[in-house]
């Protein structure tokens, strides 16, 4: 599926694609996980701390592996975690050790 966009400029169409939708959420996510997420977007909770959640549970904060990942880190840059250099800065290891 192929998502487009038109403007006219001085009377001519110009074409130009947005983006192409590689998966939709709702097909991946099982009931529990759509329970959960139903629970964040409802909680009255400040929305930086909903967003947050949303961004932690979805492994988009931005710890040195993910960034790695995304190669925005010098290769020889270690991925061990700053406070206890035993394991890989990953979101589990900051928010759970």
């Amino acid at each position: 599926m192929e998502v487009g966009c038109q403007r006219k400029i001085h009377g001519e169409v110009d074409v130009f694609e947005v983006g192409r939708p590689i998966l939709l959420v709702e097909d991946t996510i099982t009931f529990e996980q759509r329970r959960v997420f139903s629970r964040i977007w409802k909680n009255a909770a400040p929305s930086k701390v909903i967003a947050f959640t949303w961004k932690l549970l979805h492994n988009r904060i931005p710890t040195k592996v993910n960034l790695a990942q995304r190669h925005a880190l010098s290769p020889e840059i270690s991925l061990n975690c700053v406070m206890c250099d035993g394991v890989q800065e990953t979101a589990n290891h900051l928010m759970l050790h």
